[in-house]
C-alpha cells in the first residue's frame, strides 16, 4: 500500500508482459537474481527467474524456455509488481531493456488497475452499492473474518476484486483486473500505452451508486404487494446489493436516476484520471 496514493490516485500493482525474442534473459540484470527449473507436462516454460529490478527494487518474475507448442504461447512472459514504489512506463520500459535488449516485441496481456479507498468505503459497502456488467460473483472468507469479494469470472476480459487492504486504518482495495482481449482492445499493445488506461470508461464494466428511498419507493408505487414495496424502500437497511434491485426495478425507470452515482465513484474515477504511470 501506498498511503499517498489512497483516495488520490490509482496505479497499477501486477503486470504481465510477453516478450518475443530469441534470446534468454540476462540474468544478470536483476538483484538477487535465482533461476529454477519447473518443467512439467502442464508447464509453459522450463524456468523461472526471480528477483528485483535494480531501478526500484520491485520484484520481477520472468518465465523462459518455451516448452508448449502452441504458436500463441510467447517465448517469454514477464510478471511485475508494485511493492517498493508504484509500476511506471519508464520503469517497466528500463527493466524489459536490461532482461531483454534484443526484443522485438513487449505485449501487456494483464494489468491489475487498483484503487485504494478509505472513508466510508468497506468490501461490503462497495459490493453492495455496486451495479456491474457480471454474471458471477464469488464472496469468500477466511478464518480471520476477512472478505474478498470477486465479479466477474477468471476466464473473462475483465474482473474485480475487492479485499480489506488495511483493514485497521480503513482501507479498502479495489483491483479492475483487465485481461488481454480487453486490453487488445483498448489499443493497449505496448507497455507505453497503458497510459490509455487513464480515460477508459469504467461505467461499462461497473458504477458505485446509492441508494435514494425516495426514488426507489416511486419506482414501486403501484405495486399491490405492500411488504414488497416496503422492502424496496429499505432495501439498503436489508444489506440488498443495488445490483439485484435494479434487475427486479428492469422497466420501472432509469438506471442511473433510480440510483445515483456515489461519492465514492467520483473519487474512483478521480483517482483514474491520476493514474500513476
Amino acid at each position: 500500500m501506498f498511503q499517498y496514493c489512497v483516495n488520490r490516485a490509482a496505479f497499477i500493482d501486477r503486470i504481465v508482459l510477453s516478450v518475443w525474442t530469441e534470446e534468454k534473459p540476462v540474468l544478470n540484470q536483476l538483484l538477487e537474481a535465482k533461476s529454477i527449473g519447473v518443467w512439467s507436462s502442464k508447464s509453459r516454460y522450463a524456468r523461472r527467474l526471480w528477483g528485483k529490478t535494480p531501478v526500484t527494487g520491485n520484484p520481477v518474475e520472468v518465465l523462459y524456455g518455451k516448452a508448449s507448442r502452441f504458436p500463441r504461447v510467447p517465448p517469454c512472459q514477464v510478471i511485475m509488481r508494485s511493492e517498493e514504489v508504484p509500476l511506471t512506463g519508464a520503469q517497466v520500459n528500463e527493466t524489459m531493456r536490461l532482461l531483454f535488449p534484443a526484443a522485438t516485441r513487449i505485449q501487456p496481456v494483464l494489468a491489475e488497475l487498483t484503487f485504494d479507498l478509505k472513508n466510508r468505503a468497506s468490501v461490503l459497502y462497495l459490493y453492495r452499492h455496486m451495479i456491474h456488467g457480471a454474471r458471477r460473483v464469488v464472496e469468500l472468507s477466511d478464518l480471520d473474518g476477512r472478505t474478498t469479494v470477486y465479479i466477474g469470472s477468471p476466464n473473462s476480459p475483465w474482473q474485480i476484486r475487492i479485499y480489506d487492504k488495511a483493514k485497521p486504518k480503513g482501507i479498502v482495495r479495489l483491483e479492475l483486473i483487465l485481461r488481454s482481449n480487453l486490453l487488445f482492445g483498448f489499443g493497449i499493445r505496448q507497455p507505453d500505452t497503458v497510459v490509455t488506461l487513464r480515460s477508459i470508461k469504467l461505467k461499462s464494466m461497473f458504477s458505485l451508486r446509492r441508494f435514494s428511498r425516495a426514488r426507489l419507493a416511486a419506482a414501486a408505487d403501484g405495486w399491490r404487494d405492500v411488504v414488497r414495496r416496503e422492502i424496496v424502500g429499505e432495501w439498503e437497511e436489508y444489506g440488498g446489493t443495488a445490483q439485484l434491485l435494479c434487475r427486479m426495478l428492469r422497466g420501472r425507470g432509469d438506471e442511473s436516476r433510480l440510483f445515483p452515482q456515489s461519492g465514492l465513484q467520483r473519487t474512483v474515477e478521480k483517482m483514474q484520471k491520476n493514474l500513476i504511470w
